[in-house]
């Protein structure tokens, strides 16, 4: 945001565009005004316009299927994951310094919100899940605005990469098998460490009824293609194309003509209630027990997405502000729980399809929320027939970008002890649990820091 001093003259463009305060020295002061608005609106170029357009348009192709998708991961209902991408989405476009990153519900922060939903959830009652997440977007969204406020946001490059991609790489491994109950229609447990989750799938396969044939055959369908779409060249040249959203189209369709519901016993969303989501503040019960975890979604969130803002602005010769991205985050999430949104951050591959389909500018982001925002008020009668075993292949397709192993490799030829700490998050986060690998890595991280110094890492 730009603050300007001024009085009752009109200031020059030439102020405006390159936001110097200006001060004009007529006899004394008039009069003082605050006026802020956001950077890239004082210094928008029409030129943009079609291109944001085009990319806001296709971004909101691929967050609504993601955002349900991503709601069903967090053990939600599907209309929470667009809720997310919704409020949050708004707020970093008028707050945030990146001119493409592209925030809402994500894979490793739903699955976040879905373990601590499982520990502090009054079993599982839908509505003591909705207020566990609710209340943890809260929570988040006040740690990430007060470190924001205290100008913290440099604290990140202190923290090793190794600690990120292990972690990372540990939880998309979850995460794919966690979709494993709704991909094959068993009754197991999928949330927990690496063996809990083997176990509970097996056993769950060695029960499972003639449904699971269908459901199963109808999720390698929808993976085959998302993958294939992924990795061919067409896509490759053309990513506007919303694959995605073209193949959860497809797979309704089919639903809804042959009634797969009824002839193969395929899961579908159901009803989904119409309406832009109400204001109401989050309850508030339990802080003592929440703050802990609040602080670990708050501290993955703002490293995934000032990650990714770093990484576009580069190639985009641009900057962002750490703390102000901080902030933005904070002021997002707490706007959002009021309006059933649960934690949200920056999104790696959203974000990089706004910037290849030609997304110039934070208006992009506006655009791609007014379309949700639509889809929440007119089109929710068509997420009656969405399988969710296809969403579940939407999960596994898009973490399957998360899962990089060559970092570790290229570390441990440069240095091992590096490494050490990408593997120690890596164990952790599958053999232990998501908070437990985030704390040996960060542990692991320090211990080589006391070590060798603070170039170690």
């Amino acid at each position: 945001f730009r603050f300007h001093i001024c009085d009752n003259t009109v200031p020059s463009s030439q102020h405006i565009r390159h936001g110097r305060p200006f001060w004009t020295p007529r006899r004394h002061l008039l009069h003082m005004t605050w006026c802020y608005r956001p950077k890239w609106l004082w210094e928008y170029d029409h030129e943009d316009l079609k291109w944001d357009v085009v990319a806001g348009i296709t971004v909101a192709a691929m967050v609504i299927p993601q955002g349900m998708a991503y709601g069903t991961l967090a053990g939600l209902p599907p209309v929470y994951g667009l809720y997310t991408a919704f409020v949050p989405l708004i707020m970093y476009a008028l707050l945030g310094t990146s001119r493409h990153l592209s925030t809402g519900p994500v894979a490793i922060v739903s699955m976040m919100v879905r373990e601590t939903a499982m520990v502090l959830g009054s079993g599982d009652l839908p509505d003591a899940k909705v207020d566990v997440a609710l209340q943890l977007g809260l929570w988040c969204g006040v740690v990430l605005l007060l470190l924001g406020l205290l100008g913290l946001g440099r604290l990140v490059d202190f923290l090793a990469e190794g600690v990120v991609g292990g972690f990372v790489t540990g939880a998309a491994v979850l995460i794919a098998l966690s979709q494993m109950k709704g991909a094959l229609a068993i009754q197991a447990d999928t949330t927990g460490p690496l063996h809990k989750v083997i176990y509970n799938v097996a056993h769950g396969l060695w029960h499972a009824g003639p449904n699971t044939l269908w459901t199963g055959l109808f999720t390698l369908w929808a993976l085959m293609v998302l993958v294939g779409c992924r990795y061919t060249r067409l896509l490759q040249t053309t990513p506007w194309i919303p694959h995605r959203f073209l193949v959860v189209v497809a797979a309704t369709v089919a639903t809804w003509i042959w009634e797969l519901h009824d002839t193969a016993g395929i899961v579908i969303s159901g009803h989904v209630s119409a309406g832009l989501p109400e204001f109401a503040l989050p309850r508030i019960s339990g802080y003592r027990v929440m703050l802990p975890r609040a602080f670990l979604v708050a501290g993955v969130a703002f490293i995934e997405s000032i990650a990714i803002a770093q990484k576009f602005a580069t190639e985009n010769c641009y900057k962002v502000d750490a703390s102000q991205e901080l902030i933005t985050l904070g002021v997002g999430n707490l706007l959002g729980c009021c309006f059933g949104a649960y934690p949200s951050t920056g999104s790696l591959s959203r974000t990089a399809i706004n910037e290849k389909s030609g997304g110039r500018t934070q208006l992009s982001s506006l655009i791609t929320a007014a379309v949700v925002g639509l889809t929440l008020l007119f089109f929710t009668g068509c997420i009656y027939y969405v399988p969710t075993c296809v969403l579940s292949a939407v999960v596994i397709e898009a973490v399957i970008g998360l899962l990089d192993f060559r970092q570790v490799k290229m570390t441990w030829n440069v240095r091992p002890v590096d490494a050490t700490v990408w593997v120690a998050a890596f164990a952790g986060t599958l053999f232990a649990g998501v908070e437990e690998g985030i704390l040996l890595g960060v542990g692991d991280s320090l211990l080589g820091v006391a070590i060798y110094g603070p170039r170690a890492l």
